[in-house]
């Protein structure tokens, strides 16, 4: 098999345009308010929770992925809302390489990551075993001398909860600094 024969996949809650445009309208409020140009932000169709990522998977495999993934879902978990919350960086502020919005944990959401992972491991594939820390993205580092202090207090809790019904499996594909996110699959949770 040749690298043409993989692919780069994550499962992930993918937020309904209205959401992502309001964070979009947020984070440019946020953006004009501290005018720091030290960041890459986040585009729109990019904002999304990643619940399990596999670096390399067999195209011939995605199929078998969607539906074994689907069977541990679909009836196991109802609809929830998950809250944002502060704002930080990961992996720390010495080193730091993204700027996240953290999501509030629930019992559901590490609950839906887990189910996910079930389905991923059921077809041979090997999950991450670090704990799930769940994130939304919202800039990457383009300078490392830009200051954090601007951040210190950004919290997102007052911001609407969002309501999880479904589960988006992506493809990406990445070329320079820039990534191309592809719908390859989605179901809602409910059968």
């Amino acid at each position: 098999m040749t690298d043409k024969d993989y692919v780069r996949i994550f499962f992930a809650i993918d937020f309904s345009k209205l959401e992502k445009i309001k964070i979009i309208n947020e984070l440019n409020l946020t953006k004009n308010k501290f005018n720091q140009s030290g960041f890459r932000w986040t585009r729109r169709e990019h904002l999304h929770v990643t619940l399990q990522f596999l670096a390399k998977m067999r195209k011939a495999d995605i199929k078998a992925l969607g539906n074994s993934v689907r069977k541990q879902v679909i009836g196991s978990i109802s609809p929830f809302y998950l809250q944002l919350g502060p704002v930080s960086f990961l992996p720390d502020t010495t080193t730091p390489k993204t700027m996240v919005i953290h999501i509030v944990q629930s019992k559901e959401l590490t609950q839906l990551s887990h189910l996910v992972g079930l389905g991923i491991k059921n077809i041979g594939y090997d999950i991450d075993d670090r704990p799930f820390y769940a994130h939304v993205t919202i800039a990457r580092f383009a300078n490392k001398k830009c200051p954090l202090d601007f951040l210190s207090g950004l919290d997102w809790s007052h911001f609407m909860p969002i309501y999880v019904h479904s589960v988006t499996l992506f493809q990406s594909e990445s070329s320079g600094d820039e990534s191309t996110y592809t719908i390859l699959d989605q179901f809602d949770m409910i059968p």
